[in-house]
C-alpha cells in the first residue's frame, strides 16, 4: 500500500512539474518584455538628461568658468543630479580625449584615447568620434563593469553620447561630450538609434 501511495505522489509531482514548467517559462518571457520596455524608457530618459546636461554645462562654463561648471559632474553618486547607481553621466573633452567630469574619481582627468573595454574595443575613441561626427548624438555599445560590482566582470552597455564645441574665454577650444548608458544583454543600437 505504501508503495502505491509513493508511486501516486511521484506521478502527481511529475505531472505538476510538467504543467508548471511552461507556466513559469511564460512568466519569464513576460518579464523580459517588461525589462525591454523599462530599458527603452531608460534610454529615452538618458537622451533627455544628456541633452539637458550639455545645455547646463555650456551655460555654467559661460557664467562660472570651466572648473566651477564641472564640479557638478564630478560629484560621486548619489549626491549628483547627473547620475545615480548604474545610470551615471560622464563628461569628456573629446578635443583632447580626456575625462573632465565623472562621478567615479579614478577616471577623472585621464587621457583615454587608447582605453579599451573588457573585450578589447577602443570604445572611448568610438564614443568621442560618435559625438564629433553626429550633431544630434549617437549610440555606442561596449563592455564595462557596473558601479559597485566586481571590476573584473564586464557587462554589456549601450550608451548615448552627444557633444558640442565650445570656445573658452581664453580662446581654448573644447569639444564637450556627455554620455550615459543602459547596462543590458538585449537592448540593441537599432532599437534606440531613433532616440536623440
Amino acid at each position: 500500500m505504501k508503495l502505491n501511495i509513493i508511486s501516486i505522489l511521484c506521478i502527481c509531482c511529475a505531472s505538476f512539474s510538467l504543467i508548471l514548467t511552461p507556466l513559469l517559462a511564460s512568466d519569464k518571457s513576460g518579464d523580459k518584455s517588461a525589462d525591454k520596455s523599462t530599458e527603452l524608457e531608460q534610454a529615452k530618459e538618458i537622451v533627455k538628461k544628456v541633452n539637458e546636461g550639455l545645455v547646463y554645462l555650456i551655460n555654467e562654463v559661460k557664467s562660472k568658468g570651466e572648473e566651477k561648471a564641472l564640479e557638478q559632474f564630478n560629484k560621486e553618486t548619489p549626491a549628483s543630479v547627473w547620475g545615480k547607481g548604474e545610470m551615471y553621466f560622464s563628461t569628456y573633452n573629446c578635443a583632447e580625449y580626456t575625462v573632465v567630469g565623472h562621478p567615479y574619481k579614478p577616471l577623472k582627468g585621464k587621457k583615454l584615447l587608447d582605453l579599451k573595454d573588457k573585450k578589447g574595443k577602443p570604445f572611448f575613441k568610438e564614443l568621442c568620434d560618435t559625438a564629433k561626427n553626429n550633431k544630434d548624438g549617437g549610440w555606442v555599445e561596449y563592455w564595462w563593469p557596473k558601479p559597485g560590482k566586481d571590476e573584473s566582470v564586464p557587462f554589456r552597455k549601450v550608451a548615448f553620447i552627444k557633444g558640442v564645441e565650445h570656445k573658452l574665454a581664453d580662446g581654448t577650444v573644447r569639444f564637450y561630450a556627455q554620455t550615459a548608458g543602459v547596462y543590458s544583454d538585449t537592448l540593441t543600437i537599432k532599437e534606440v538609434s531613433s532616440f536623440k
